[in-house]
C-alpha cells in the first residue's frame, strides 16, 4: 500500500544518519531550536495543534504529530 510505504519513509527521514536524534525538519516542523527540552517540545505541539487540525488539514496534522513523536523519542 502506497500510504505504508510513504509513512515509512517519512518516519525513516525523521532520524539524523547518526540516528542520535530527530533531523532538521521535525525541528522546524515545531519550530524548536536543537536544545529544546521536553516541555519545550510539548508546548510547541499544543500551540501548533490549535492551527494545525485534523479535521481541515489531515497532511499536516499527520506531518506535525510525525515531528512531536521524533521529538519526544529524540528527548
Amino acid at each position: 500500500c502506497g500510504i505504508v510505504s510513504h509513512a515509512a519513509s517519512r518516519h525513516d527521514a525523521m532520524y539524523d544518519d547518526d540516528m542520535n536524534g530527530p533531523s532538521h525538519w521535525a525541528l522546524q516542523e515545531l519550530g524548536l531550536d536543537a536544545d529544546a527540552d521536553e516541555r519545550a517540545v510539548k508546548r510547541a505541539y499544543a500551540a501548533r495543534l490549535k492551527t494545525t487540525r485534523p479535521d481541515s488539514d489531515p497532511e499536516g496534522f499527520q506531518r506535525l504529530h510525525e515531528a512531536y513523536q521524533a521529538a519526544q523519542a529524540w528527548g
